[in-house]
């Protein structure tokens, strides 16, 4: 399995340093300031929208990219679902490799499959995709106020999962099926809450079992990730 970095134009040069292909953010909304070549590129909606595909895919042999990722999120969803086939149908035609949500599917094109589940079993999630999947590495810091049907909870800083952590020093478990360390702490109006996090260990055993299903490729937020970076082993 290749891990890919996504990162801004400001954070690119911190990111390559530890080797990874990097997903360069800069085409979320303009071609501009961006003169690197070799890597990914990332695409967003803002960009597509004004941008011909085959603009696109100049821009990406231009700069010697491997692959595409369309991170069309908050955009037009039937627009864009057009705009993804005509698009991963050039890449195809000059080896470039297409990453896309999956209700923008089309053709060979990888689909994204999220790390961050707090509810169910993330092995029978990348089971049910396929080895045509991409694991997105999504950092979990959620609480969850219980009782919680819906398994939703309130995403917190690092800052306040580390002061939690240190204040409180709870017991920590291990959950072998979402794969994310996990306490409960009783806050002051007698309320339970479920924190549930990721650190490099947990990360780790996320990429590898991804790695043992086949899928070919995770991605990673580099400013998620960059002080777990030199800790994560696959």
């Amino acid at each position: 399995m290749q891990i890919i970095l996504a990162a801004t134009p400001d954070e690119a040069a911190a990111a390559a340093v530890y080797g990874y292909p990097i997903a360069h953010m800069a085409y979320y909304k303009s071609f501009e300031s961006h003169s690197q070549s070799g890597g990914w590129m990332v695409l967003g909606a803002p960009l597509a929208s004004v941008t011909e595909p085959d603009e696109i895919i100049n821009e990406c042999r231009r700069r010697n990219f491997d692959g595409l990722i369309l991170d069309f999120e908050g955009g037009d969803r039937q627009s864009l679902s057009n705009y993804a086939a005509q698009v991963a149908e050039l890449c195809g035609q000059h080896n470039i490799i297409v990453v896309t949500e999956k209700k923008y599917q089309v053709g060979e094109a990888l689909t994204v499959v999220s790390s961050g589940v707090v509810s169910g079993s993330l092995k029978q999630k990348i089971a049910r995709r396929g080895n045509n999947a991409v694991l997105e590495i999504v950092r979990l810091s959620q609480d969850i106020p219980l009782p919680a049907p819906q398994g939703r909870g309130i995403t917190m800083s690092r800052e306040r999962l580390d002061a939690l952590l240190n204040s409180r020093k709870p017991a920590t478990f291990f959950s072998s099926e979402l794969l994310a360390r996990y306490f409960t702490f009783k806050d002051d109006g007698d309320i339970t809450h479920f924190i549930i996090y990721d650190d490099a260990e947990s990360i780790s055993k996320k990429l590898r079992l991804a790695s043992g299903f086949g899928l070919p490729y995770a991605v990673m937020l580099y400013s998620e990730m960059k002080d777990l970076l030199g800790q994560i082993e696959v």
